[in-house]
């Protein structure tokens, strides 16, 4: 189980240190931390010097990002670093747990899957500075505490599934919300469980709840009131709710939208081949057992029902939603890997082509990701040599409000002040298609 779990952060530190910072979310997400280590401004949001209102997510990402460049210096490596902890600490929390309930061949696998695909360890979750790792490894935690208190009763569990889910509310918002519906229902299909959501053990923890919502409510009605409101937004607050919320699930030109099969080209995309092997069980599996025992069967594994409500509640929330993308499916990721794996042992009964199939499966990615990080460019853009020279040496530089965002995060880094860096409007006329076309140097 350490190995596996040392081969996945060795793979997501190669990743790490040699992939080219992504336009767009992580390269937006390293400017906004850096204004904020820059400015010491940690309620309101800065894209270089002016305020930033694309930007809607809660600050603890954010925060986590400025205190690593303030420990480390700003980089690439300091921008994906609290991504890389909360990788290492999803997969140890993940396989402890396992292991715990279920035993250390079932965690092993469980791990296998969860290090392969690159719905966990790929673009915009493990090795990227986004929130989407920390939001995942959060809401695991807090799914998977809830399930213990289920079982256990231990009201502790449900504090640290309380207090996990409020912090992943403060990563990403109300994409908490994805995994609800399936909690409730897991939950209220087995009596004896439905009565652990009535007892006394749950006063502590219901008054915890409400002190951590009202917290989280008065720290975002405080933040962003100074950038927020040329976006016609009074407080963080509310623009997390209606833009990050509403805007999100119901407006359909918030952005270019994919085709209606996106469920099922997200899960290709994030889980790769194990996700055909629980396509080909849905068919397979009922002939073997007959449906009728095959449904009772599954109603026996507790945590079968409550991983398929998980992940069924994330996937078909992502399919009624206007906006997303094939990253959205990282929460239902660790749920599914589970139910891969109890299907994948019921079809394959002998524990060698059992471990012969997975090995099969890790030595591919492996591949995969190996290829992935040698042909891939060190530097984070093109820009010229002799304007990285100069970008190094001006005392102060000026960089046009259109600039690549990647290509921005990487003048920030060459800067010899990060925090002298300041945007301009284009004049007419200027290059949109060279990045440094439109930098202005000044040495004052």
């Amino acid at each position: 189980m350490k190995g596996l779990i040392c081969y996945g952060l060795a793979v997501a530190l190669a990743a790490t240190v040699y992939l080219p910072i992504e336009d767009w979310d992580e390269a937006r997400r390293g400017i906004n931390a850096l204004a904020m280590h820059c400015r010491g401004d940690y309620l309101d949001y800065y894209f270089v010097d002016r305020p930033d209102t694309f930007n809607t997510k809660p600050p603890l990402f954010l925060w986590s990002v400025a205190l690593s460049f303030k420990v480390f210096g700003p980089g690439v490596v300091a921008l994906r670093l609290p991504s890389l902890l909360a990788l290492a600490g999803f997969l140890v929390y993940v396989g402890h747990w396992m292991k715990q309930y279920y035993g250390r061949t079932l965690a092993c696998m469980v791990l296998t899957v969860l290090v392969s695909v690159r719905g966990i360890i790929g673009y915009h979750v493990g090795t990227s500075g986004d929130t989407d790792m920390l939001f995942t490894c959060l809401l695991t935690v807090a799914c998977l505490e809830h399930f213990s208190y289920l079982q256990g009763g231990r009201s502790l569990r449900l504090s640290v599934a309380i207090v996990a889910g409020w912090l992943a509310f403060l990563t990403k918002g109300v994409a908490v919300v994805l995994v609800v519906p399936g909690v409730l229902l897991a939950t209220l299909l087995y009596p004896q469980l439905r009565r652990r959501i009535s007892s006394r053990t749950m006063l502590v923890p219901t008054a915890l709840l409400l002190f951590l919502a009202a917290a989280a409510v008065l720290l975002l009605h405080y933040m962003g009131r100074t950038t927020l409101l040329t976006a016609g937004y009074a407080n963080l607050l509310e623009a997390t709710f209606l833009r990050d919320g509403v805007q999100r699930l119901t407006d359909p030109g918030f952005e270019r939208q994919p085709a209606p099969f996106f469920v099922f080209q997200a899960l290709d995309i994030r889980f790769g081949p194990p996700i055909y092997v629980l396509y080909a069980a849905l068919f397979l599996l009922p002939l073997r057992y007959g449906l009728r025992p095959l449904l009772a069967r599954v109603r026996k594994d507790r945590l079968a029902v409550y991983a398929g409500g998980i992940a069924g509640s994330v996937l078909l929330l992502l399919h009624l939603s206007a906006n997303k993308h094939n990253w959205y499916v990282a929460p239902a990721l660790p749920f599914l890997a589970y139910l891969f794996v109890r299907a994948y042992r019921a079809l394959v009964p002998e524990r060698r082509w059992q471990w012969a199939g997975l090995g099969a499966l890790l030595l591919f990615t492996a591949v995969q990701r190996a290829v992935e990080v040698v042909r891939a460019d060190p530097h984070l853009i093109a820009i010229p040599p002799e304007t990285r020279r100069q970008v190094r040496q001006a005392r102060q530089v000026t960089v046009g409000v259109h600039t690549a965002q990647h290509v921005l995060f990487e003048v920030l880094l060459l800067s010899q002040d990060p925090c002298s860096v300041r945007l301009i409007d284009e004049p007419p006329g200027y290059d949109h298609g060279s990045p440094a076309s439109n930098l202005w140097l000044t040495t004052e």
